[in-house]
C-alpha cells in the first residue's frame, strides 16, 4: 500500500506527540518489581526519585500557554512616570504648538498633567510617542504576541473636547444655550 506524502503529513505531529507522551509516562512510572526479584535499595530509590524530580522541574520551567509572555525590562534605564499608566487611561487634554515642534498635554487618571513631545516613553507596554498632530498623539508600543515574538502596535490617543455640543470644533453651539438671543454685531444698526 502506498500513501502519498500529502495525505500522511498530518500523521507526523501525532506520532511525535504520542512518542513524547509514552516516554514521559514511562519515566514517571515507578519500576515494578517481580515477585522473585529483590526490593530496590535506598540508593537506587533515591536515584529514581531524583530522576523523577528532574522531569518535574523541567515541567515547572515550561511557559504556561494560557498566560501572555512578557518583555523583560532592561535594568538601569530610568523610567518615566507616564510608563506606569496604560494608554487607554490617559486623556489628551491639549496640544501646544511651537516654532519647532508640537507638544501634547496628557491627563492621568489620578489628575496629574504631563506635557510630552515626540520620542517620549509612555504606557505600560514599552510605548513611544511617534507623532503629535493637532488632534491626536500617535504611540507605537513594543509587545510580545501570543507566540512569544516581538510585535509593534500603533495606538492613537484622540483629543477629547470638554464641550459635547460641537465635537468637531470644540466651539459652543448657541442654539443649545437656554434663553439665548443673538446680540447684534457692532456693524449692524437697528
Amino acid at each position: 500500500m502506498t500513501v502519498s506524502l500529502r495525505s500522511s503529513a498530518w500523521l507526523l505531529p501525532v506520532l511525535v506527540t504520542m512518542s513524547f507522551a509514552t516516554d514521559l509516562v514511562g519515566a514517571l512510572a515507578a519500576p515494578a518489581t517481580s515477585p522473585g526479584s529483590e526490593a530496590t535499595t535506598g540508593a537506587a530509590a533515591t536515584a529514581e526519585a531524583s530522576s523523577g524530580s528532574s522531569i518535574s522541574d523541567d515541567l515547572l520551567k515550561m511557559r504556561d500557554p494560557f498566560k501572555r509572555p512578557f518583555l523583560e525590562v532592561k535594568k538601569g534605564t530610568p523610567k518615566h512616570e507616564l510608563e506606569n499608566y496604560a494608554l487607554d487611561s490617559l486623556k489628551l487634554t491639549g496640544i501646544l504648538t511651537g516654532p519647532v515642534r508640537m507638544r501634547a498635554m496628557l491627563l492621568t487618571p489620578d489628575g496629574k498633567t504631563f506635557i510630552v513631545s515626540e520620542k517620549t516613553k509612555i504606557g505600560t507596554r514599552n510605548g513611544e510617542i511617534r507623532r503629535i498632530t493637532s488632534e491626536s498623539v500617535h504611540v507605537r508600543e513594543n509587545v510580545v504576541n501570543i507566540l512569544g515574538q516581538p510585535e509593534k502596535i500603533d495606538t492613537v490617543i484622540y483629543f477629547q473636547h470638554q464641550n459635547k455640543n460641537d465635537e468637531r470644533s470644540g466651539a459652543l453651539n448657541p442654539a443649545s444655550i437656554p434663553n439665548f438671543s443673538p446680540a447684534s454685531s457692532p456693524g449692524e444698526s437697528h
